[in-house]
């Protein structure tokens, strides 16, 4: 997926509130588990870089965002309104 797609891929799945709005959570990162990312849908294999970001969540849990590196910066950047636009 080229990144004009990506971004708005997120964009859409932060409106439609699949993703939430990113917010400083605790993050981890690591080798990916074979989960799929939530902003994208593809797995997360071993040879890439996967965030995972534990949020608060309405119940008083906690609820867990994993995604590939490049979505983590996409999410956090349309999160803020720092969108940037693609040619």
């Amino acid at each position: 997926m080229d990144e004009r797609a990506l971004r708005t891929e997120v964009r859409n799945r932060i409106q439609s509130g699949l993703v939430p709005r990113w917010q400083n959570g605790r993050t981890f990162a690591g080798s990916g588990d074979g989960h799929p990312c939530e902003c994208c849908d593809r797995r997360i294999g071993e040879q890439n870089i996967q965030y995972e970001v534990d949020f608060p969540s309405h119940d008083g849990g906690c609820r867990t965002v994993k995604v590939h590196m490049e979505c983590y910066h996409i999410w956090r950047d349309e999160s803020v309104g720092r969108a940037i636009e693609v040619p």
